[in-house]
């Protein structure tokens, strides 16, 4: 699909990517001193008398609204929906990023008000602005991801929500009191369906973890191969693990943590090694507190 655009010389071009102005930018008065000039520069090369209608102008309902009143075939014209079933409606969801977008019909607890107890709930879609647009911008960080979506309630209602909030809750899947996890004696038996992980293809803790992370190990240079559905589900459960961590205390791996999270879409080998390199280092360490001194520094009160 092509677009041609008219040039302040009066040439035209063809253009296969364009951005409109919004109706927000309109009125700004930069904005409407550029397309002042730019209107008269054209009437100038065209000599036209008569000032060009402004794009997007439309007509005042008052010059139509004894027609509208009186007029039986204006009515009728005017009221008149022209619509063929073979022509299929836009995606009403289409965004550009739609087909990497995880958030959509994700299931989770997230807080259902001011102050109010997280509640399972599903997004359902992404927010758009009055025109039309979809409000916010992706971002690989989530953290900094803008987007907005709606979310719905098993009680029915909806709420607005940023999808940085929903990263934030994203592994917080717990129960009216706030927790997540299932406390048990033993396992006494069990049973597979031939696609369990073999003991030898397994994934084993380094035996030497003397740092977070890797020495000079940098995600974003790590070319390994991605992982397949079943890893990147293991992926995000170990990530959800350590969150967990880092909010009972463990302050001294939210760096290393914050940065694998956000590989969580698209994990490689590499990325999963180095959690299982951050587990050994918890491993070794299991009883790192965080502790500061009361009286020091001294804080005068006056």
């Amino acid at each position: 699909m092509s677009y041609y655009v008219l040039t302040g010389k009066c040439t035209v071009i063809s253009r296969t990517t364009v951005q409109r102005v919004t109706d927000l930018k309109l009125q700004v008065d930069g904005n409407k001193e550029l397309f002042k000039e730019f209107n008269q520069e054209v009437r100038r090369i065209l000599g036209e008398e008569e000032p060009l209608q402004d794009i997007g102008d439309k007509p005042s309902p008052e010059d139509w609204a004894e027609s509208m009143e009186f007029d039986e075939g204006f009515q009728e014209e005017f009221s008149n929906i022209v619509s063929n079933d073979n022509i299929k409606e836009a995606d009403d969801e289409f965004t550009p990023e739609v087909f990497d977008d995880t958030y959509l019909n994700m299931e989770l607890a997230l807080p259902s008000g001011d102050g109010a107890e997280p509640a399972f709930a599903r997004v359902t879609k992404r927010l758009r602005d009055a025109n039309g647009l979809p409000i916010g911008t992706a971002y690989d960080n989530p953290i900094l991801d803008s987007r907005m979506y709606e979310v719905e309630y098993q009680d029915g209602h909806n709420l607005a929500m940023a999808a940085n909030a929903i990263a934030q809750n994203l592994f917080a899947q717990v129960d009216a009191e706030g927790n997540c996890h299932v406390l048990f004696d033993e396992i006494i038996d069990h049973r597979t369906d031939g696609k369990e992980v073999k003991q030898q293809d397994g994934k084993r803790l380094p035996s030497k973890c003397d740092t977070l992370m890797k020495l000079a190990y940098q995600p974003e240079l790590d070319n390994m191969a991605e992982l397949k559905a079943e890893g990147v589900q293991y992926y995000q459960e170990l990530i959800g693990v350590l969150r967990w961590a880092t909010e009972l205390g463990r302050v001294d791996i939210l760096y290393e943590v914050a940065t694998m999270l956000t590989h969580l879409a698209m994990p490689r080998i590499g990325y999963l090694e180095e959690l299982l390199h951050i587990f050994g280092y918890l491993k070794q360490r299991p009883k790192r507190k965080l502790a500061f001194d009361p009286d020091h520094p001294m804080i005068g009160e006056r």
